[in-house]
């Protein structure tokens, strides 16, 4: 009995430590939740407290961004991806006059938009959105009172966290203002353009009007010439058959500054005697100093060639200015052109030229404005000696245009004098070049193929005689589809081109044979042959692929020229030739002096001397076929005229003005280009008869001489 008892003893004490055992236990587990609930009941407060300082730190943030937004000069709206319009902000809804609920489920481009163009912008960038990418555009936007203003819009899409784009979002900026002052700038510009225009019409029609009694003067100074004048009535009448040759050339240049200064001169180099031609145009000068107590002066440095190359034309143009100046302004003393060589760069004689006076001189505030255009001295000087005040801005820019500088020194009651640079080449050093190269290329040149392109026969003739004398092979095309069909047969190393031509003309010529694709002459060299030297023609020739360009009339050295320059370019040849300047004139005329005297005075003998040289034989074949063709061609004008056919009068006077080149008569060349231009620009019908009269009077009394020159060549 007692060991049951000590038994149930153990037993009841053993399971009252186990029971003391988990009591622990669970007081520990109790604890520790105990513990953990106050832990989580401490960081659910700090979840909560974040949570509302980030609820209220989003909700300044947004108040705040709003405000910014609203206050912005910026319109936005969110549109979703069907171009809906989802929200519209309040400076939106200002813009365009409607208020939000008004927009809110609006299809933004057909409440919006006046123009179905612009719609299609609308569409475009909607779907450029939807790609994630954003733009900038504008567009016209109609508001709700009608009124349609301009807007720039920046588009960028909205991408939700899954990169899924719900829509997009559009600022808009008010440039209406803007609009409305480009409109009013390009309405001023076009004004602007038109009055240019209007300006350039009206010196056109005066440039013609001054040449037609200009031409008189020349031809009764010719007619003249053949009544066995005296040696001191020779003398006037040389004097006057310069000054007017001079001013027939010179007279459109004169009267229109804008061309100067809208860059549309070109530089034409010549060779010629700097020493002859300012001499000839002191010359010209001494006849209006009769009466007056003045002496002329040239002081001239003799280290400079007696030969230059230069623009001669510009040049006389330059001096006969000044010039005019100091006999207007000098009643007594004495005026002078003193020429000096301030160094030799390379090639280059730097030049200067001065122009000084005994005259009434320039007060210091005047000076600083005399290149100024239409600016004179002081009003008493306009009143009292007249003029128009360009003649000092034309010499200011034509020497700028050749890499010059002038400036002026004047003492009031004592005398002026102009100071300005040119650089001029010396010829000596051009012509041992030319002289050291002709044998050297001579034998390169028998192996060039040349396709010459031209419509006119007497052209045709004048380069076909040239590239026989050099040994050069060729062919000659009529008119471009000619010529395209020469190219698809043979392979040439250059193509002179002739600009205007019937049914192809050079451009559209030029333009086809670049996109010849897998045709060796795809790429060759093409000079334009034009007649005229505008700047936005030449500059259309080169953007079209033309490689230069010689200006009609040319002389067989300025052709020689370019084809030593240009031969080089093409891709199919391997030849080397260096690039030289050839300008030259032949010293030898191609008739006896003696025996042409006024012949040659009538003939332009410098032009014969340029284009014939002393090749007889040459000169006798080109005024052969003149007298063969051009009569017979330019009596068609006469019918054309009667009939009034203005277009086709343009088409034939273009065909006929180089040919009067050939034989020494560029005047008749000159006007007939002033026909053309005429006839192009369809003005009076009546002033374009009065200058084909003009024409047909100079034909009539010089073609005989061009006949007597033709039998002396024989």
């Amino acid at each position: 009995m007692s060991e049951e008892v000590e038994v149930l003893k153990r037993k009841i004490e053993r399971e009252k430590k186990a029971r003391q055992q988990a009591e622990k236990l669970l007081e520990a587990k109790a604890l520790d939740l105990y513990r953990a609930n106050e832990n989580l009941k401490k960081l659910n407060e700090s979840l909560e407290r974040q949570v509302k300082e980030r609820t209220e730190a989003l909700q300044y943030s947004e108040e705040k961004y709003r405000g910014i937004i609203e206050n912005m000069d910026l319109g936005l709206i969110e549109v979703d991806n069907d171009d809906i319009i989802r929200k519209a902000y309040k400076r939106f809804c200002e813009l365009t006059g409607y208020e939000e609920n008004e927009l809110i489920g609006q299809k933004a481009a057909d409440i919006l938009l006046p123009d179905e163009d612009f719609r299609r912008v609308i569409a475009e960038q909607n779907n450029n959105r939807k790609e994630k990418e954003t733009g900038v555009y504008e567009v016209p936007l109609k508001k709700k009172n009608g009124e349609v203003i301009w807007v720039i819009i920046s588009g960028a899409p909205i991408i939700e966290s899954n990169g899924k784009v719900t829509g997009s979002v559009g600022i808009h900026l008010d440039i209406t203002d803007r609009k409305r002052t480009q409109e009013a700038l390009e309405e001023a510009r076009q004004v602007a353009e038109d009055a240019r225009r209007a300006e350039k019409r009206f010196l056109a029609n005066m440039s013609h009007e001054i040449r037609t009694p200009i031409n008189a003067i020349i031809g009764m100074t010719h007619l003249l010439y053949d009544t066995n004048p005296n040696k001191k009535q020779v003398e006037y009448l040389s004097a006057i058959n310069y000054s007017a040759d001079l001013l027939l050339n010179l007279v459109s240049d004169v009267l229109d500054i804008s061309k100067i200064e809208a860059g549309e001169m070109r530089i034409s180099e010549q060779t010629f005697s700097l020493k002859d031609l300012i001499n000839s145009t002191l010359q010209t000068f001494r006849l209006r100093l009769q009466g007056k107590d003045v002496k002329l002066v040239l002081e001239f440095d003799e280290e400079i060639e007696n030969d230059v190359i230069g623009d001669s034309t510009f040049l006389t143009q330059i001096l006969m200015n000044l010039l005019s100046n100091a006999v207007k302004f000098t009643e007594k003393g004495q005026i002078g052109v003193q020429v000096s060589l301030l160094c030799r760069l390379g090639d280059f004689l730097m030049t200067e030229i001065k122009v000084f006076d005994t005259g009434i001189g320039i007060s210091p505030q005047s000076l600083g404005r005399i290149f100024d255009s239409f600016k004179q001295a002081d009003q008493d000087v306009k009143v009292k000696y007249g003029g128009t005040g360009l003649g000092l801005a034309i010499v200011k820019q034509l020497v700028n245009l050749h890499g010059g500088e002038i400036s002026a020194e004047s003492t009031l009651h004592e005398g002026t004098t102009f100071t300005f640079t040119l650089p001029l080449k010396d010829s000596k050093q051009q012509s041992k070049k030319l002289h050291s190269l002709s044998e050297s290329i001579s034998e390169d040149w028998k192996n060039y193929h040349v396709l010459v392109v031209e419509d006119n026969l007497i052209n045709q003739k004048y380069v076909e005689g040239l590239l026989l004398k050099w040994q050069m092979s060729y062919k000659i095309a009529n008119q471009g589809l000619e010529a395209l069909d020469f190219l698809q047969k043979e392979d040439f190393d250059i193509i002179l081109m002739d600009i205007r031509m019937p049914e192809m003309d050079g451009y559209e010529t030029t333009i086809a044979i670049r996109k010849l694709e897998g045709n060796a002459n795809q790429f060759i060299p093409i000079v334009a042959l034009t007649a005229s030297a505008m700047s936005d023609e030449i500059d259309y020739a080169f953007e079209i692929g033309m490689n230069s360009y010689l200006t009609k009339p040319f002389t067989p050295d300025q052709l020689r020229e370019i084809l030593e320059q240009k031969l080089t370019l093409n891709p199919n040849r391997q030849v080397e030739v260096q690039e030289k300047n050839t300008t030259t004139v032949s010293d030898t005329v191609i008739v006896e002096e003696a025996e042409k005297a006024d012949e040659i005075e009538t003939l332009q003998a410098d032009y014969l001397s340029k284009i014939y040289g002393n090749d007889r034989k040459y000169a006798v074949d080109m005024f052969g076929l003149f007298l063969k063709t051009v009569p017979s061609q330019f009596a068609l004008l006469k019918p054309l005229i009667d009939e009034q056919k203005v277009i086709e009068i343009g088409k034939l006077a273009h065909q006929l003005k180089p040919s009067f080149t050939m034989v020494g008569l560029p005047e008749i060349t000159q006007n007939l280009q002033i026909l053309e231009k005429m006839a192009k620009n369809n003005e009076d019908f009546e002033t374009i008869k009065q200058t084909f009269d003009e024409i047909e009077k100079t034909f009539n009394r010089k073609i005989g001489l061009v006949e007597k020159e033709f039998d002396i060549l024989k």
